[in-house]
């Protein structure tokens, strides 16, 4: 089938830092998840307490911390120096005009009350807003884990 290459065009729009950072918070996150769940229930998995099984996941826990941290900061600093798709305003739509009326044009496609797709490039203002709250949720996940890190090592 022969593809109309007319309306086709390139836009380069994840630059190479939201890439590596997107992949190291996937990483840190599961492993964070996978080793958080071990601490907060252990089950033996070896046999000599030399092993120091618990010890070696908690350094790979601090660790992926660390890295989440570090990968965070630099997303954050990056949304002030990337390219607009990277920027900090696709994280508030809703403090635009413009921003406004896109979120509720995906809102009613969502929902199935307009059949009109919205072709916007990178995230869509919906999807803009929830990722605000997801990085709200990693700073809190973040502060929690120093606080928590904090409490054991004075």
């Amino acid at each position: 089938m022969a593809r109309n290459r007319s309306c086709l065009y390139e836009e380069y729009v994840w630059e190479v830092p939201v890439r590596v950072t997107h992949w190291v918070n996937m990483i840190a996150i599961t492993v964070l998840s996978l080793t958080g769940i071990y601490i907060g229930s252990p089950r033996t998995l070896g046999v000599d307490p030399a092993d120091f099984v618990m010890g070696w996941v908690r350094v790979v826990h601090f660790t992926a911390g660390y890295a989440f941290a570090v990968s965070l900061a630099a997303r954050i600093w990056w949304a002030f120096v990337g390219n607009r798709h990277a920027g900090w305003r696709e994280f508030v739509p809703f403090m635009y005009p413009e921003g406004r009326r896109n979120m509720g044009r995906m809102f009613l496609y969502y929902t199935f009350l307009s059949r009109k797709v919205p072709h916007p490039t990178g995230h869509n203002a919906l999807a803009g807003a929830t990722y605000l709250l997801v990085f709200i949720l990693y700073l809190v996940m973040v502060g929690t884990g120093f606080a928590l890190y904090a409490e054991h090592s004075p």
